[in-house]
């Protein structure tokens, strides 16, 4: 959507803005103790909440549709050059190497359902 100012904006403020003061709060001046913090952390997930989902309400899905497809189409965007191959777990390959797995399968099913 490319509205990650925006999301990074709303994360810094809950949790400087109304996070740390919420769980001060709660936990020293109403002595709560660390149930406080953690009412803290609950006040802030409602803050995002509320302030991310007012967001998604308000975009006009129509403009954002026309701004993605015209970034796609744009000829001013460099070519991708793949100089590297990276490799990641995604691609890695699943296959045992050297022996076999060395429990049989009734090892490690429950002692109730062994044959």
């Amino acid at each position: 959507m490319g509205q990650m100012p925006f999301v990074s904006g709303v994360s810094f403020v809950g949790m400087w803005g109304v996070q740390v003061p919420a769980a001060y709060v709660l936990a020293i001046h109403f002595h709560y103790g660390l149930h406080g913090v953690w009412l803290g952390y609950a006040v802030t997930a409602s803050f995002k909440l509320i302030a991310l989902s007012s967001k998604l309400v308000s975009v006009d899905w129509s403009v954002m549709a026309l701004q993605a497809i015209s970034a796609m189409e744009s000829e001013t965007t460099a070519a991708w050059h793949v100089d590297v191959a990276v490799p990641s777990p995604a691609n890695a390959v699943l296959e045992p190497i050297g022996e076999p797995w060395p429990l049989e399968a009734t090892t490690l099913l429950p002692h109730h359902a062994k044959a």
